[in-house]
């Protein structure tokens, strides 16, 4: 689901994407997925932390990349499962995928909810992340979450990947989601969930950097130094590492804040 974040808003899912996360959570970005740590709630910063209550979002959320429609129908089922007459119309989709790690998502009603002072105290989480209460140099902080009440997912495998799904919802990607959705065919996929009722979760996140400053002067130590690293070794600095190269004796109270800043996670961060 890499390429949905193009189309999300600068959402990005949590892997897997049941797995519950709420504003302030703090943690390390493994494989594709957030682990959390605790909550910034939880270590009596001196400003308090304001978030709102969730709010619904515009629509339902439709993201799908290199999906062909290749059939839709609809009729009527006339028996129910106790033998009664149940004039229930349904619909019936049949998808084909371009290629591996194409996708169909749905999600209804999705609700978001977000830090609202993040400015206010940045400082004071800076200082207890990376001095007093823990020695992080490399953490993020959840500081949005958005969660859909049900939804339905399903990413090609293949070139030759299909999925055929019938429910009661008759628009164009609602029967993905749907309560009563029913795979009725499948072929090349590696995950095809549909009508989950357990809630789904995006976030947003800021992440430990360097401030500016600092960046600068680290690469200036790096790249004048008399033999100064090429090729692989230089990309790994260039990509992150630099972080790496601050000094301990270099960190402390009065200096953290002059030392690191924070940015805004990306799908790039999550690697996948």
């Amino acid at each position: 689901m890499a390429h949905s974040v193009s189309h999300s808003g600068g959402w990005l899912p949590m892997m897997p994407l049941t797995k519950a996360v709420v504003p302030g959570d703090f943690g390390q970005l493994r494989g594709g997925s957030l682990a959390a740590l605790g909550n910034i709630l939880d270590l009596s910063l001196v400003q308090p932390v304001d978030a709102n209550e969730p709010l619904a979002l515009a629509d339902d959320w439709c993201w799908s990349s290199g999906v062909i429609p290749q059939y839709r129908g609809s009729g009527n089922e006339t028996q129910s499962s106790d033998g009664g007459a149940n004039d229930r119309g349904w619909q019936k989709q049949a998808l084909g995928f371009d290629g591996p790690g194409s996708f169909a998502f749905h999600g209804r009603a999705p609700q978001g909810q977000w830090l609202l002072n993040w400015a206010e105290f940045a400082p004071d989480i800076t200082l207890k992340l990376t001095q007093s209460a823990f020695t992080f140099r490399e953490v993020v902080v959840v500081t949005a979450v958005a969660e859909v009440s049900q939804w339905g997912l399903a990413i090609a495998g293949g070139a030759d990947a299909e999925l055929v799904v019938t429910s009661e919802d008759s628009s164009d990607w609602g029967g993905l989601s749907h309560q009563s959705a029913q795979l009725a065919q499948s072929r090349g996929l590696t995950q095809a969930v549909l009508g989950c009722e357990q809630g789904g979760y995006f976030f947003k996140a800021k992440k430990l950097v360097l401030s500016a400053q600092k960046h600068d002067q680290l690469m200036q130590q790096l790249l004048q130094q008399a033999n100064p690293p090429t090729g692989a070794q230089l990309s790994h600095w260039l990509l992150g590492g630099l972080i790496n190269r601050v000094q301990a004796n270099e960190l402390n109270l009065n200096t953290c804040l002059d030392i690191f800043d924070w940015a805004d996670v990306t799908l790039a961060d999550l690697h996948l």
